[in-house]
């Protein structure tokens, strides 16, 4: 079973290139219920590989420094947008796995047709229309067919 321990009840990945947030808190929710349904899997991958994507820049020492080695090997989670990789959830694990001179971690790959139900825009418009026609775009963006 895959376990990550969730962060803030809010917490979201921002990809502004394309006004787009990701709420990984409900995300890590579904995990397990993914994992069973659609049979997503943990593998190892290489820690230069993954550096080289899209990762967050706002990542702290401290937290790095003070984490738990259980939390440390926990999965990554990525999510490719667009031929483009992102590290949506496990910045500070990938940090600290390399800084430990760690070769191997690893992650899990969140196809665009799940990842979709965690995506919204970044603003969303007023008027209904307006959210039906941006939940479009995120899909087109996705590259999901409708």
């Amino acid at each position: 079973m895959l376990e990550i321990e969730k962060g803030a009840p809010d917490e979201v990945f921002l990809i502004l290139k394309w006004n787009m947030e990701i709420r990984i808190h409900e995300l890590i929710d579904d995990l397990a219920l993914l994992q069973g349904n659609h049979g997503l899997k943990s593998a190892s991958f290489n820690v230069t590989d993954i550096l080289g994507f899209n990762t967050s820049h706002e990542i702290e020492i401290e937290h790095i420094s003070a984490m738990s080695e259980s939390r440390k090997d926990q999965p990554i989670l990525i999510a490719c947008i667009q031929n483009e990789c992102w590290v949506i959830d496990g910045n500070h694990r990938l940090k600290r796995k390399d800084k430990d001179g760690y070769t191997e971690c690893n992650a899990i790959f969140i196809p665009n047709e799940m990842l979709y139900k965690y995506c919204q825009p970044l603003i969303p418009k007023k008027s209904v229309r307006g959210k039906i026609k941006q939940m479009k775009e995120v899909k087109d963006l996705l590259g999901i067919c409708t």
